[in-house]
């Protein structure tokens, strides 16, 4: 399935922030880009998330496990 495909069939999802602890987490602009991405595609993994955002996984990581801490985002595990 393209990304397209993908984007179009979640383009519904919407996250929501119940608690400060979640609001501090999407202050920063790349955990916010982080959930579009997500948001839009669904279950991504971290090296997509970094081509999509034209970053390095490395990068991500940090931002991603600040978001799993409140919830924002949970591992698929596959």
């Amino acid at each position: 399935m393209g990304n397209q495909e993908k984007q179009s069939e979640s383009a519904e999802a919407t996250i929501q922030v119940v608690d400060q602890a979640q609001l501090r987490a999407v202050v920063s602009t790349v955990r916010h880009d982080i959930l579009d991405q997500v948001s839009a595609f669904g279950p991504l993994a971290v090296s997509d998330i970094a081509d999509l955002l034209g970053a390095s996984a490395s990068s991500l990581y940090y931002h991603i496990e600040q978001l799993l801490a409140v919830g924002l985002l949970v591992e698929d595990g596959s």
